[in-house]
């Protein structure tokens, strides 16, 4: 379910969105996203997600969408410590 959208000129941003409860929901829901976004101009798509997360990372690569940075610490743990966020982005077709 997607929660909130950004849109800046020329991108889509998916800001937050979750994957649960299972990931053929979530692959329409990124399709709707993606429908959207391209509709209202947008040419590429940006998302952030946890490094750890791997099966985030293995849906998002599937998908297409390819890694452009690292924020590091950027999510706080519970419990403490930080984890990194993978910057991905893929071109909207």
């Amino acid at each position: 379910m997607i929660t909130r959208r950004s849109w800046l000129t020329g991108a889509g941003a998916l800001t937050a969105a979750s994957l649960t409860p299972g990931w053929a929901q979530a692959s329409r829901a990124l399709a709707l996203f993606e429908t959207t976004a391209h509709e209202r101009g947008a040419t590429r798509i940006f998302l952030e997600v946890a490094a750890a997360n791997r099966p985030a990372l293995r849906f998002y690569e599937k998908h297409g969408f390819g890694r452009d940075g690292l924020r590091r610490g950027y999510y706080p743990r519970p419990g403490g410590g930080r984890d990194d966020a993978l910057l991905m982005s893929r071109a909207l077709t």
